[in-house]
C-alpha cells in the first residue's frame, strides 16, 4: 500500500471523527470504501491500525456511549488502547447497547484544517 493512499485514509478517518462522534463501525465502513478490494482481515486490520495511529499521535480520543447518541465517558488511555483490540467494538451497536465513539482533538482539528501531512508528524 502506498504512503499517498494510507494519508488519504487517515484524513477521511480524522475528519469523520471532526464532524461527528463516530462510533468505530463506522470508521471501518470508511476503510471498507477505500480498498474494497482488501480482504475483510486486512481492511479491519488497518482500520485498526490507523485508528490507533490517530490516538496515539493525540488527534482523536475515544468514548463509551450509551446508545443511541447518549451520553459519552471518555476513556483513559490504556482503556482506549484495549477497547480498539475487542472485536465486537468494531460492529454496529444494538439499540440500547453500549459502544465505542471517536471524536477528534483540538490537535486533530487543527492538522486537517492546515492541511499538514499526518503522516508527517
Amino acid at each position: 500500500m502506498n504512503l499517498n493512499l494510507i494519508e488519504e485514509i487517515l484524513k477521511t478517518l480524522l475528519w469523520a471523527c471532526i464532524e461527528d462522534y463516530a462510533g468505530l463501525w463506522e470508521l471501518l465502513w470508511e476503510v471498507n470504501s477505500k480498498v474494497p478490494g482488501m480482504s475483510e482481515f486486512e481492511r479491519k486490520r488497518l482500520a485498526l491500525q490507523a485508528t490507533q495511529f490517530l490516538l496515539e499521535k493525540g488527534f482523536i480520543r475515544l468514548f463509551r456511549c450509551n446508545e443511541p447518541y447518549g451520553d459519552l465517558s471518555e476513556l483513559e488511555m490504556y482503556v482506549a488502547r484495549g477497547a480498539l483490540h475487542e472485536e465486537r467494538n468494531w460492529d454496529a451497536p444494538e439499540v440500547d447497547g453500549i459502544s465505542i465513539r471517536v471524536g477528534a482533538t483540538e490537535e486533530g482539528e487543527e492538522l486537517y484544517m492546515s492541511g499538514g501531512s499526518i503522516l508527517g508528524q
